[in-house]
């Protein structure tokens, strides 16, 4: 489908992920999130091979899950990010649909330490309901292949939902675990709402919310 966005005066293009799609598309996600550091905390020190197994899955899972809803988003021709969302009124995780979209392999990959740091990563749900309790839309995944960073991508991935945002007057949420990536979401309108540390590591971690902005 092809957007136009007056008040960018340009054109965007994006097209719906399919399931046919999935392959390269987490082929790109994980590309995108090799030394992102959410995942390198959750097994510290894996040899390489187990470190990308554990990023492939970790992706795959987040987009299984995120597919159903029809809010995902990639570049059309040749998959080089994804953007997948949650609509307003369905933010609540659904945890068995979690786990069909391949959650229960995760300990297997993690180990009993690994599995154990991954449950800081879910309080994200917990902060997510006290930072934003009204109906929003919630940045699920956002991530392009490195070999096409620095092109506008994300932000074409990420524009028809904010977008429809701005049209319903509904706020955007998103969490994130880079410096780059906050600077990144703030030039689109996001602000910080709350910055902490991972468990009991320095590793820092930010939550974002983005308010309706005027067409």
């Amino acid at each position: 489908m092809t957007i136009v966005y007056p008040y960018l005066n340009q054109a965007t293009t994006t097209a719906h992920l399919t399931r046919t799609d999935l392959p390269q598309a987490i082929d790109a996600l994980t590309q995108a999130f090799a030394d992102y550091p959410f995942l390198q905390y959750l097994i510290p020190g894996a040899n390489e091979s187990r470190q990308e197994s554990l990023i492939r899955q970790f992706c795959a899972t987040t987009v299984n899950y995120a597919l159903p809803y029809r809010q995902t988003y990639t570049t059309p021709d040749e998959i080089k990010g994804v953007a997948a969302w949650i609509p307003p009124g369905e933010t609540n995780i659904h945890w068995w649909r979690f786990l069909q979209a391949g959650y229960y392999k995760m300990p297997f990959l993690l180990g009993w330490p690994g599995w154990q740091r991954l449950n800081h990563l879910m309080q994200f749900e917990k902060y997510r309901h006290q930072d934003l309790p009204d109906p929003h839309w919630y940045l699920m995944i956002l991530g392009v292949a490195p070999a096409f960073q620095g092109q506008g991508i994300a932000r074409q991935l990420l524009q028809p939902i904010l977008t429809q945002a701005d049209q319903t007057e509904r706020a955007c949420y998103l969490e994130t675990g880079t410096q780059a990536a906050v600077n990144f979401y703030e030039k689109l309108g996001f602000r910080i709402q709350r910055q902490e540390c991972l468990g009991q590591t320095d590793i820092p971690f930010w939550t974002m919310i983005r308010q309706p902005q005027p067409l």
